[in-house]
């Protein structure tokens, strides 16, 4: 799962950065649908919940959660 950061949603974005790998399917199908939850976040969005989906057999796919812990950023702001 890669992410990018914005002060605003027209940008400008930072590089990707890689948050967590996803478990992937046996068969060597990919993972789908990744979707971010802020509506679960915690301590001001320190805490963050992802979900998405992979195959787990022909014609079946399971959904998997991903808790996210960012660490406190040092920098202070004026």
């Amino acid at each position: 799962m890669m992410a990018r950061t914005a002060p605003a949603p027209e940008g400008p974005w930072s590089d990707e950065l890689k948050i967590f790998q996803a478990a992937r399917p046996q068969d060597g199908t990919n993972v789908y649908d990744a979707q971010a939850h802020p509506e679960y976040s915690e301590d001001g969005s320190r805490v963050m919940f992802i979900t998405y989906s992979r195959a787990t057999a022909p014609f079946a796919s399971e959904i998997r959660i991903v808790r996210l812990e960012f660490a406190r950023s040092s920098v202070l702001s004026p």
